[in-house]
């Protein structure tokens, strides 16, 4: 029982590290983008405090958006949980197709010396590969090459 708690609480940490750095960003965007806003010609000059402000105290900036219902903040939040669910599932479904079979191989992978490997996947004989060669070649095209060649 602690060890399947231990295991759900370490699968779920991840996702509310991500989330609060997720939220900490949309409480920075969201707040530069507020202060630009506001001040506008004097942005330069302000933006420094600006982000002072929002980075040591991102808790009451984010609750602050969210209570006067701030639409940037609101949709970045709502895309930020979304993308983490579709990121878990995604994950969770990505992990069951790496397990692999009791051969101790990973996908198609096979092992073997090179005859096993040929005369699996090559089942043609040496002599009729041979054979097989001989007939593609034009025999014209070797007769000319070996005059080119006596030539020389």
């Amino acid at each position: 029982m602690k060890d399947n708690i231990i295991k759900i609480i370490k699968s779920v940490v991840p996702y509310l590290l991500s989330l609060l750095a997720g939220l900490y960003l949309i409480v920075i965007f969201t707040g530069s983008f507020m202060g630009l806003a506001q001040y506008k010609i004097a942005f330069t000059e302000k933006f420094s405090d600006v982000l002072k402000q929002l980075a040591l105290h991102p808790l009451s900036h984010y609750l602050a958006y969210i209570h006067e219902k701030n639409p940037l903040a609101i949709i970045l939040s709502i895309a930020l949980i979304l993308y983490l669910i579709y990121f878990a599932l995604r994950r969770k479904k990505a992990k069951g197709s790496w397990e692999t079979a009791d051969t101790e191989t990973h996908g198609s992978a096979d092992w073997g010396n090179s005859k096993e490997l040929f005369s699996k996947y090559f089942g043609v004989g040496q002599k009729k590969l041979k054979e097989d060669f001989d007939n593609s070649i034009d025999q014209e095209i070797i007769d000319k090459l070996n005059k080119e060649r006596v030539e020389e």
